[in-house]
């Protein structure tokens, strides 16, 4: 006898990509709506794993734990947990501390406002290991809810040649449930 999985869940993976995504396509919108038509640069970088940044403002979203109900028998319940760090440079502190904070206000105003609907739809993703694809769609009404809990501020550090670097991170979670 062959061998069969009792269930088809796909877990963090389509989940992180569909969020890059979703942060991809409504980036700029978010950011003219923080800082004005064109004033914040967008995020160039989009990364998912700790790698050496290569531009900036750059973004990192990874997953931190995948929380599963119980009780649940018929279906895996979850609540995921996704870090979602922005970083950005410029030649003054206090100029990239406010920077970080506008970029973190977009942020969060792009993870709220997005319709679950979005996660069920193939999408336009860029990232450097991969070139542009289109995302895997999660089956329609697998994402239950997506609530930012955090925003976490690292200090500023000083750079070669006098660029100052800092880096925030939205705490997210995500409640799912799959078949």
């Amino acid at each position: 006898m062959s061998w069969t999985s009792r269930w088809n869940a796909n877990f963090t993976k389509p989940l992180v990509r569909q969020i890059v995504a979703i942060i991809q396509r409504d980036q700029r919108a978010a950011l003219d709506w923080v800082g004005g038509a064109n004033v914040l640069p967008s995020i160039v970088e989009f990364d998912l794993a700790l790698v050496a940044i290569r531009q900036f403002p750059a973004l990192l979203v990874t997953p931190l734990a995948d929380d599963f109900a119980l009780e649940s028998s018929d279906t895996r319940q979850q609540s995921v947990r996704l870090a979602v760090s922005i970083a950005a440079t410029d030649q003054r502190p206090g100029a990239v501390v406010e920077l970080v904070e506008d970029y973190v206000r977009a942020l969060d105003a792009v993870l709220l406002t997005v319709p679950l609907t979005d996660f069920a739809a193939a999408l336009s993703l860029t990232l450097p290991h991969l070139g542009t694809i289109n995302t895997t769609p999660l089956a329609a009404g697998v994402v239950k809810d997506l609530v930012v809990e955090a925003h976490a501020y690292d200090e500023a550090r000083a750079l070669r040649g006098n660029i100052f670097a800092m880096t925030a991170t939205l705490g997210v979670r995500v409640e799912m449930e799959e078949i």
